[in-house]
C-alpha cells in the first residue's frame, strides 16, 4: 500500500517538474498570482519581457506592471477569475521596469487548489509590439490607398487584378467588383496591349517602372492620358508574386501642356508678325521721312504699342473704338473734350480693324499737330463714327474733320502717313476713303461694311466674286506681260505693302496683295507665274490657296512667323522664309523658284 502511494507521489512530482521545466523554458511570459494580486511565480521570458527578475517581483503586486489608466482592467479580470472564467488573448498595454510601455496579448486562467477552490490566476503574456506596428502600418497603408487621389491597384504576374481602390473606380469607371479577378488588359487599348507584356516581364525581373506616360481606356470607351508607376510585390520569402500600380490621370495636364505649346506658337507667330510690322514702319519711314526718321519711327511704334495694349487687355478679342481713339490721341490728352470732340455709339472692333484704324488716327493726329487744326491755339477736331443702314446693308462710317486751324493745302507728295490713312485702311477693311484738303480744314472719311469691323462669317474678295479656283476649271490664258506676275497673300497690310514694294523694285508685276483665302482664289482666276503666301490669315490658313497653286503647277514660297515644324503638311516641301522679312532673300528665292518651274523666262524675272 505504501509502495503504491509512493509511486503516485513520484508521478505527481515528475509531472510538476515537467510542468515547471516547460514554464521555465517557454518563450512566452508566464506568471501566476493570488486573487489579491501577489505574484507567486515569474519565468525567464517574463524577466526578458518586463525587465524585472523573479526575486524582484515574487511577492509583489501584479498591479506594478499595469499603467494607472488601465488599473480597472485588472479589477474586471479578477472578478472574472473569481467567477471561474477564462480570458483568451486579451490585448492591452503593460509597463516595463524602465517605464516604457509594451503591447501585449494576455491569456488568463483560474488556479484551483486540490479541492477545486479558486486561489489565484495564471497568465500567459505575449509581446505583440511588432504585430501592432505591422497592423498600424497596414492600417495607414489601407487608409492611404483608400483616400489616395491616384488610382491604386494590384495584380498577379498573369495580369489578374487583385485590388482596386476608389480612385481607380473614378478614373476608369469600373468598380472593384467589375475588376477584381479580371485582367488588367481590360483598360488597355488594343493598340497598346504590347505594353503590358513588356511591363510584366520587367516586373518579373524585379524592376520598377516609374512615371510611365501612356494612354488607357475607360469603361465608356474614352481614352485618357495617364502616368503609371509599377512596383513588384513580394511575399515573405522575397519571391515576386505580382505588381502594384499607381495610376494618375494626366489628361488635364496634357491638355494644359498642349495649350501652353499652342500659346507659345501663337506668341512666336504674333511676335514675328509684330517685328515684321515694325520693320515695315522703319523702312517706309526711312524712305519717306529720312530727315526726321528717329522721331517719327518712335512715334509710330508707340502708336502700334498703344493699340496692342488695348488688344492684350481684351485677350486679343477686339478693342473698344473710343478707347482706341483716345489712346492714339494721348499726346493731345488735354484737348480731348475741349478742342477734340468724340462722338459715336459704343462699338467693339476686331484686332485687325483696331490696328488699321489706330495707325490711321495716329497719322491724322500727328498731321493735325504739325500742320493742321492742332498746330494753332484755335483749331478744333471732330471725330464721329456710326453704323448706318445703306441699301439694306450696315455700313460703318468714321470721319475726321478739322476746323479753325491754318489754311490747308494738299502735300506735294504722298508719304507714309497717306499710305496708312488711305491704302492700309482700304485693304484691311474693304473700305472706301475720302481725303479732302479743304482750305478750312482737312476732311477724312472711311466707309466700310460693318462686318469688316467684326468677325465675319464669310470672307469676300475685292471686285466681282467668282467661284473658287478648282482643278476642273480651264487653265488661264497665256501671260502676255513682259514681267513675271506674282500673287502676294498677306493679311498684315503694312507687311504686304513692304513685300509689294520689294517685288516691284525687283521687276515683278504684283497681283494683289490679297488678305484672305477667298480674295486670293478670285485673283488666281487671272494668270500668274508664282506666289508668296503668308500661312496664317487671321482665323484661317492659306492651305486652300496652296492646293490651288499646286493643282495648277504654279510655284510659290511661304513667309510666316511659324517655325517649319508648326506649318501644315501641305507646306512641307515648299521654300519657307521666316518673318521678319529679308527683302533680298525673298526676291532671290522667288526668282529661283519660278525659274526652276519654267513658268517664266529669265528676261521676265528682271
Amino acid at each position: 500500500m505504501s509502495g503504491s502511494r509512493h509511486g503516485a507521489s513520484s508521478r505527481i512530482e515528475d509531472a510538476a517538474a515537467l510542468l515547471a521545466a516547460i514554464v521555465a523554458s517557454s518563450s512566452d511570459a508566464i506568471l501566476s498570482h493570488t486573487l489579491d494580486g501577489a505574484i507567486t511565480s515569474w519565468n525567464r521570458a517574463t524577466e526578458r519581457l518586463f525587465g524585472y527578475t523573479a526575486d524582484e517581483m515574487v511577492g509583489r503586486s501584479i498591479r506594478l506592471l499595469i499603467p494607472a489608466e488601465r488599473q480597472a482592467e485588472e479589477d474586471r479580470v479578477v472578478n472574472g477569475i473569481n467567477a471561474g472564467e477564462h480570458v483568451d488573448d486579451y490585448e492591452t498595454v503593460r509597463r516595463r521596469k524602465d517605464g516604457t510601455l509594451v503591447d501585449v496579448s494576455v491569456t488568463v486562467s483560474p488556479v484551483r487548489d486540490r479541492s477545486g477552490a479558486i486561489i489565484g490566476a495564471s497568465k500567459i503574456i505575449r509581446d505583440i509590439t511588432e504585430k501592432k506596428r505591422a497592423e498600424q502600418r497596414e492600417a495607414w497603408l489601407a487608409a492611404i490607398v483608400t483616400s489616395s487621389f491616384d488610382g491604386i491597384a494590384s495584380k498577379s504576374l498573369q495580369g489578374i487584378v487583385t485590388s482596386w481602390n476608389e480612385s481607380a473606380e473614378r478614373i476608369f469607371g469600373y468598380s472593384a467588383e467589375d475588376m477584381i479577378g479580371q485582367s488588367i488588359r481590360r483598360v488597355i487599348p488594343a493598340n497598346r496591349q504590347g505594353e503590358e507584356d513588356v511591363i510584366l516581364a520587367r516586373i518579373a525581373a524585379g524592376e520598377r517602372v516609374e512615371n510611365y506616360e501612356t494612354v488607357r481606356q475607360r469603361k465608356d470607351g474614352t481614352l485618357i492620358d495617364v502616368s503609371v508607376t509599377i512596383s513588384p510585390v513580394r511575399d515573405r520569402s522575397g519571391t515576386i508574386i505580382g505588381a502594384s500600380k499607381i495610376v494618375r490621370d494626366i489628361t488635364d495636364r496634357k491638355r494644359q501642356e498642349e495649350k501652353i505649346r499652342l500659346l507659345m506658337r501663337e506668341v512666336n507667330h504674333r511676335s514675328k508678325n509684330m517685328l515684321s510690322l515694325v520693320q515695315a514702319i522703319a523702312r517706309q519711314t526711312a524712305a519717306t521721312e529720312p530727315k526726321d526718321f528717329l522721331r517719327r519711327f518712335d512715334e509710330r511704334v508707340r502708336a502700334v504699342a498703344a493699340s496692342q495694349d488695348l488688344l492684350v487687355k481684351n485677350d486679343w478679342q477686339g478693342a473698344d473704338l473710343e478707347q482706341l481713339i483716345r489712346s492714339q490721341l494721348a499726346h493731345f490728352e488735354d484737348f480731348i473734350d475741349t478742342r477734340i470732340m468724340l462722338a459715336g455709339p459704343p462699338l467693339t472692333i476686331t484686332a485687325a480693324a483696331a490696328q488699321a484704324l489706330g495707325m490711321a488716327i495716329h497719322e491724322l493726329a500727328t498731321n493735325a499737330g504739325k500742320y493742321g487744326a492742332l498746330s494753332s491755339g484755335a483749331g478744333n477736331v471732330h471725330v464721329q463714327w456710326d453704323v448706318q443702314n445703306e441699301r439694306g446693308e450696315d455700313t460703318f462710317v468714321i470721319s475726321w474733320r478739322e476746323s479753325g486751324g491754318p489754311p490747308v493745302r494738299a502735300p506735294e507728295k504722298r508719304g507714309f502717313g497717306s499710305t496708312v490713312t488711305c491704302r492700309m485702311a482700304e485693304r484691311s477693311l474693304d473700305a472706301s476713303i475720302e481725303l479732302q484738303y479743304k482750305r478750312a480744314g482737312l476732311r477724312w472719311q472711311l466707309r466700310c461694311p460693318a462686318d469688316s469691323m467684326a468677325e465675319r462669317s464669310k470672307l469676300a474678295g475685292r471686285g466681282d466674286s467668282g467661284p473658287p479656283l478648282s482643278a476642273t476649271q480651264p487653265a488661264p490664258r497665256a501671260i502676255s506681260s513682259p514681267k513675271a506676275r506674282v500673287l502676294v497673300v498677306e493679311d498684315e497690310v503694312l507687311v504686304a505693302f513692304q513685300i509689294e514694294c520689294a517685288l516691284r523694285d525687283a521687276g515683278f508685276d504684283v497681283v494683289g496683295p490679297a488678305k484672305s483665302t477667298a480674295e486670293a482664289l478670285i485673283l488666281l482666276q487671272s494668270p500668274c507665274n508664282g506666289a508668296v503666301l503668308d500661312i496664317m490669315l487671321g482665323s484661317e490658313t492659306s492651305e486652300p490657296i496652296a492646293k490651288a497653286l499646286i493643282e495648277r503647277g504654279i510655284p510659290f514660297i511661304t513667309l510666316s512667323g511659324y517655325s517649319q515644324e508648326q506649318r501644315p503638311k501641305i507646306f512641307a516641301d515648299v521654300i519657307a522664309l521666316s518673318k521678319p522679312l529679308a527683302s533680298e532673300r525673298l526676291v532671290e528665292q522667288l526668282r529661283r523658284c519660278i525659274m526652276a518651274s519654267g513658268k517664266a523666262s529669265p528676261s521676265a524675272l528682271g
